[in-house]
């Protein structure tokens, strides 16, 4: 590559550096952990984080009302990556509890 190759090279390994995709657990946004509650039963349907400014805006209006549900912030955390262990802490204890995930969580 040569010398100039490997200068480019490190200038743009730099710039990416600075580049984090929103939902990379190296994400220094700030991530909310919520709750979905079953609008009838107080069910909880699922355990999620998301760094949405407003972190209602994570699901519209229709997606609400066809999950019958409502959300709750659960807490605010100053990086991803602490909103998702906590996220894990908070299915861990449903799976002791209940014996599976939240019935909406997302399984691989």
């Amino acid at each position: 590559m040569g010398i100039a190759g490997g200068a480019a090279g490190a200038a743009a390994d730099s710039a990416y550096d600075g580049l984090t995709h929103g939902n990379s657990l190296d994400s220094q946004r700030q991530t909310y952990v919520y709750q979905l509650v079953d609008q009838t039963s107080g069910d909880t349907l699922k355990y999620g984080i998301t760094s949405e400014a407003n972190p209602y805006s994570r699901y519209s209006a229709n997606e609400y009302d066809s999950m019958n549900a409502t959300m709750q912030i659960l807490g605010a955390y100053p990086t991803r990556l602490m909103g998702r262990v906590e996220e894990l802490r908070l299915n861990g204890n449903y799976v002791i509890q209940n014996g599976s995930f939240p019935p909406l969580t997302f399984r691989w």
